[in-house]
């Protein structure tokens, strides 16, 4: 039942108001689509049963909307309860916020305002129908929570997103763009990535970018790639159909992680290696650019004795 803050009108008062139901075990039925379509059903039975004025916002979410409910908005959440349908539920003064508080274990089963999603992972946002892009560069900055989204300043945050678009080139702002990315990131931690000496995947040295220019050693052990490689990190261990074609494993299928399916095109293998004169840090990697049946070109990496992993995919 939703509880508002000591000494306000309760929540079920308040207009706009908005509750959405979300099936919590759904990914484990992912593999059926007759389960899939069965549950859905159900949710949706439950909502009709509950009000007319709803939406589906996901295979797995539906959002209620509440407003005209006012004072009976209570009668909502027990009948949930007592529907012995397994499902999360929340709510909120937006549609939004509820979707997102449904699909979090942490804030689901009440009232909600924007700042009691402060712990929900960043990556939920991508359940919302909105362009990722953005999301994908707030990744890439090293944001995890929503939290953290919240807490950084508007104006910087502005800002920092016009670095990323495309302009005529000011080299008089090169300074003014790195302090302010150091008051950011914090001193040290701005520089230019330059490849190490040993040619292992993570081995690299931050020169500091307002130092002399950088030439870094040329590698050509792959065909160059116009398209910039997202690295993940850290790497998705997956489980790989594949088959030993001579003195190396040719993978056929990505049986698990983010994006299974099919290889339907490869290039290489990419072999590299290091430190083979020291028995306990010796290391061998295979590298290939694969593109899957759902058309995403993905670096599939494996290495001895049987480990497979996705290092990335290409944007």
């Amino acid at each position: 039942m939703p509880s508002g803050n000591p000494g306000s009108a309760h929540p079920c008062e308040l207009t706009p108001m908005f509750a959405a139901l979300h099936i919590p075990d759904y990914p484990a039925v992912a593999a059926s689509p007759e389960r899939q379509g069965e549950l859905l059903e159900q949710l949706v039975a439950l909502g009709e049963s509950l009000t007319p004025d709803l939406e589906i916002t996901a295979a797995d979410t539906v959002i209620l909307d509440l407003s005209r409910l006012r004072g009976n908005a209570d009668r909502v959440f027990e009948s949930i309860a007592s529907s012995g349908f397994e499902v999360w539920h929340a709510q909120a003064a937006t549609p939004d916020l509820a979707h997102l508080a449904a699909r979090h274990e942490g804030t689901q089963g009440r009232w909600i305002e924007p700042g009691d999603l402060a712990a929900v992972p960043l990556g939920m946002l991508r359940s919302l129908a909105m362009d990722i892009a953005p999301l994908a560069l707030l990744e890439m900055w090293g944001l995890q929570t929503l939290g953290e989204f919240m807490a950084l300043p508007r104006q910087a945050l502005t800002e920092q997103s016009e670095w990323f678009g495309r302009q005529l080139p000011q080299p008089e702002r090169w300074a003014e763009t790195l302090a302010k990315l150091e008051a950011l990131l914090g001193p040290g931690r701005v520089g230019v990535p330059v490849p190490g000496a040993s040619h292992a995947a993570d081995d690299f040295t931050v020169w500091l970018a307002a130092g002399p220019p950088v030439l870094a050693e040329a590698r050509a052990s792959r065909p160059a790639c116009p398209v910039p490689l997202h690295r993940y990190r850290p790497p998705h261990e997956i489980a790989v159909a594949h088959e030993i074609r001579g003195r190396h494993p040719l993978p056929l299928a990505l049986l698990t992680g983010p994006y299974p399916g099919e290889i339907i095109g490869l290039r290489g293998p990419y072999p590299s290696s290091g430190a083979w004169w020291e028995p306990a840090a010796a290391w061998q990697r295979l590298e290939w650019d694969i593109q899957v049946a759902s058309r995403n070109l993905l670096r599939l990496v494996y290495q001895k004795p049987a480990r497979w992993q996705l290092d990335g995919i290409y944007r």
